[in-house]
């Protein structure tokens, strides 16, 4: 979950997902943000050689997820939000479009 990264690791993400949303991404780019993406869409540990298949779409509208909930755990880090305890992602609802996040500025 984006809240238990390491800050390197949500440092690289970032950097990902401005590089996805600038359309410059790097062909050796950190595939972080794509395993975490696919582990949590299928709840599975990852493992070498294991196949996965996802819908493009469906793929595309995880990592859009995915990018707003590394977005928002900068912010939260930084100081400039605060989130309740409930409002933070769960391996259950980080691709829920219903879910409702309580976010104040500080």
């Amino acid at each position: 979950m984006p809240q238990n990264l390491p800050d390197e690791i949500l440092h690289r993400m970032l950097q990902d997902a401005d590089a996805i949303k600038n359309e410059t991404i790097e062909r050796d780019s950190s595939s972080a943000m794509l395993m975490a993406i696919l582990h949590l869409e299928n709840r599975v540990v990852l493992q070498e050689g294991m196949k996965i298949e996802i819908p493009v779409k469906k793929l595309m509208e995880a990592y859009e997820f995915y990018i707003i909930c590394i977005r928002i755990e900068e912010k939260r880090r930084n100081g400039e939000i605060s989130m309740k305890e409930k409002s933070l992602p769960t391996v259950e609802n980080i691709f829920d479009n219903n879910r409702i996040i309580d976010i104040k500025g500080v």
